[in-house]
């Protein structure tokens, strides 16, 4: 009998550990499906910041009130004024928590993010003269 006993109680302290571990896994699950959601969300509103940057930079400049942030510079003084205008137009017109979750708390962190997804779409913008 005694042992039925310590059988139920070892039983007992097993399935709790298991259905510890479920919660455990569906926690980490939600935060994953978040951190995927986030990311698809500001990517998406980027890569319509750098279409709308690549047909007309300087409608995009007006658009904002913060002035722009400083980034280090490139070789060409066009592409810098964009990828300046995109990253500024990303740090005001994005939710500051989507930025937060996927790490983009500064103009650089942004601007290497926008520079990936540049990478991405640039075959698909139309070639400017």
């Amino acid at each position: 009998m005694e042992q039925i006993i310590n059988y139920i109680n070892q039983s007992k302290e097993l399935i709790a550990a298991v259905v510890a571990l479920i919660l455990i896994v569906i926690a980490a699950y939600k935060q994953i499906v978040a951190q995927i959601n986030a990311k698809t969300e500001v990517t998406n509103q980027v890569k319509g910041l750098i279409v709308d940057a690549d047909e007309n930079v300087s409608a995009l400049k007006e658009t904002l009130v913060l002035p722009l942030p400083t980034l280090p510079l490139l070789r060409d003084a066009k592409a810098d004024e964009k990828r300046t205008v995109v990253v500024g137009a990303v740090m005001e017109k994005v939710k500051p928590n989507l930025l937060k979750k996927l790490g983009l708390t500064d103009p650089a962190k942004v601007a290497s993010f926008v520079a990936n997804i540049y990478q991405g779409i640039k075959v698909f913008l139309p070639k400017r003269k």
